[in-house]
């Protein structure tokens, strides 16, 4: 529904808007601040009120580098990210930073770093994100001359659902659409 009340991206928003067990809640005001491009300038002013109570909610942090992200300032972007990655409470959070992170090295052309996030993210996402981190990680694999490593994630995308890594594996669809499950940290 995101797209039709003029969100920018709906994915923006979706990582800050699930509670730990899941389930929706509303989301505050400075996350509607950032689905909507931060076009009043909330964002910042909210966010530094909840990171002074608490440093190390990952929620925020992330929030923050999303923001940072939107202003053109990569590298506190990255600080930002990191630091929620630390922070994430559970496997498929961390994996949502995990995802930023990779896209904000890709953005830099740190193609080694880009690698290193894309293998995290694909670790613990959902099957969509794995489809999506998975197959951007073999594109970068192939570029940089690692071929078996572009293989090992074309099909670890495949399996997740990708039809164009299986097409490229094997030229077929993929043969087992299960979902890849979910893994969370102990």
């Amino acid at each position: 529904q995101a797209r039709g009340t003029g969100m920018r991206e709906g994915r923006l928003i979706a990582p800050f808007i699930r509670k730990i067990d899941g389930f929706p809640n509303a989301p505050d005001g400075w996350e509607l601040a950032l689905a909507y491009g931060d076009a009043r300038g909330e964002a910042e002013t909210r966010l530094i009120g909840i990171l002074k109570s608490e440093p190390k909610n990952a929620r925020a942090l992330l929030g923050r580098a999303q923001l940072r992200r939107m202003q053109s300032r990569s590298e506190e972007a990255v600080v930002d990210a990191r630091k929620a990655f630390e922070a994430s409470p559970d496997a498929s959070f961390g994996a949502t930073v995990a995802a930023f992170l990779a896209e904000e090295y890709s953005r830099s052309n740190d193609k080694a770093n880009a690698r290193v996030w894309f293998r995290i993210a694909v670790k613990d996402a959902s099957p969509e994100v794995v489809s999506r981190m998975a197959f951007r990680a073999a594109r970068m694999a192939r570029e940089t001359g690692d071929a078996a490593e572009a293989q090992e994630l074309l099909r670890t995308a495949c399996r997740a659902g990708n039809a164009e890594a299986c097409a490229e594996v094997k030229g077929e669809a993929p043969t087992d659409r299960r979902p890849l499950r979910r893994r969370f940290r102990n």
